[in-house]
Order: C-alpha cells, then structure tokens, then sequence
C-alpha cells in the first residue's frame, strides 16, 4: 500500500485487490461519529450514481467498485 492523499477526514490509499489483481483506492476514515457518517452519505450517494449509470457513462467512473461501509 501506498499513500495517495490525506485530508481532514482521513487518507486514501493505494492497494491491489487480490481477487481481481487491479489497483484500487481505498479511503480509510477517521474515528470520529461526524466523519463516519459523512462518509456512508457518500457511499450511498456513489450507490445512487452507479445505480443510474451502470456503465459509467455520465457520472462517476467507478468501475468495478465495491464500495463497504462499516457500521462501527
């Protein structure tokens, strides 16, 4: 894994998924309530989008996303 930013919320990171052997993005949220469920408002607004764009046409390029969000 490396580093590819960091911010107020947390940091994202680069890691390869080992079912797909693809690199991915992986955004490791600070342990604060407020940034916690800031974040699952995220996960299910980039739902939302790949819901209504399953092929990532015109929103967000998600790709083969899997998108987890802890509820702890």
């Amino acid at each position: 894994m490396r580093l590819l930013g960091q911010g107020t919320f947390g940091k994202v990171v680069e890691a390869v998924d080992i079912q797909t052997n693809k690199r991915v993005a992986i955004k490791i949220i600070r342990a604060i309530p407020k940034y916690r469920d800031a974040s699952k408002i995220e996960v299910r607004v980039l739902q939302k989008l790949k819901e209504r764009d399953p092929l990532n046409r015109k929103y967000v390029p998600l790709g083969t996303a899997k998108l987890i969000a802890a509820d702890s």
